[in-house]
């Protein structure tokens, strides 16, 4: 897909019921990272500065959400032990 035409594909499901991940910012990085390798470019939009200190992650499928928060959860955990 050219740029464009990722950009109209997002429009068009961000537009409908879409799936939301609220993050810390801190983890920005690491986040985006797993969602460009996990996730096709075309089915996550990653916004940041939602709220103080949180970014949100919108996803097309419901699948890739939960896998997501399922990877965030145990990311979590792993840099409060850290």
């Amino acid at each position: 897909m050219t740029p464009q035409e990722i950009v109209d594909y997002k429009n068009k499901w961000m537009s409908k019921a879409h799936f939301e991940a609220m993050i810390h910012s801190d983890l920005r990085y690491i986040c985006q990272k797993w969602c460009k390798l996990s996730v096709g470019q075309e089915k996550f939009k990653y916004v940041k500065f939602t709220n103080v200190y949180e970014d949100t992650v919108h996803f097309q499928t419901e699948c890739d959400w939960n896998r997501f928060n399922t990877w965030y959860i145990e990311r979590q955990t792993y840099e409060k032990k850290n």
